[in-house]
């Protein structure tokens, strides 16, 4: 084993990890775009309907309404988006800690 070897693999490792993941990081990024826009329009259309079932002097509940909408829609967005870059599993695709993946037979 040579010094350049000793000194150079953590960087190629690094450098070859990176490459590995930029597939699903512009798949995590292309769909957070497609879900900031449909969360945009899920909150004119929840704003809209629950605007309508209260009267204006009850506007916040309206706003209390869409802040825990909000909160939902953006952390079901945090899960997928994490499902898809690929956290929580290891190098060959198998979760890591926790439960058994479903129907893996335990």
């Amino acid at each position: 084993m040579s010094f350049d070897s000793i000194r150079l693999g953590p960087v190629q490792e690094f450098v070859d990890g990176l490459v590995g993941a930029v597939p699903a990081i512009l798949s995590g990024a292309l769909f957070l775009v497609f879900a900031y826009a449909l969360i945009a329009v899920i909150k004119y259309s929840l704003r809209s309907v629950i605007g309508r079932l209260y009267p204006p002097d009850q506007q916040l509940i309206v706003d209390f309404v869409m802040l825990v909408a909000t909160a939902f829609l953006w952390f079901a967005t945090a899960l997928v988006f994490l499902r898809i870059v690929g956290m929580g599993e290891d190098d060959r695709g198998h979760r890591r800690g926790g439960l058994p993946a479903p129907g893996s037979g335990f």
